[in-house]
């Protein structure tokens, strides 16, 4: 799970983070809703990066490796974060 932020199901399609969107650790979203832009991430406006690990299932049993993801923050800048992430 994330340190310095929130990953989230956009569940109202309004772009912020309500009460009862915020994915637990260790839950899941489908492809429906990552394709969607449903899947979210909102950081907590510190200084620091932050990161959370993603597995991907087939729905038949057969579970990926975790992969990390990475969200940079460039320290006395205002941009909006980046994030990346790469499988094995």
């Amino acid at each position: 799970a994330p340190t310095h932020g929130t990953v989230y199901i956009d569940i109202k399609d309004n772009g912020v983070l309500d009460a009862g969107e915020a994915l637990a650790a260790n839950g899941s979203f489908n492809h429906t809703q990552l394709s969607g832009g449903k899947v979210r991430y909102v950081h907590d406006d510190g200084e620091l990066g932050d990161s959370f690990g993603v597995r991907v299932s087939d729905g038949q049993g057969g579970i990926s490796t975790p992969i990390t993801m990475t969200v940079t923050r460039s320290p006395g800048v205002n941009d909006t974060p980046t994030v990346s992430g790469r499988g094995s």
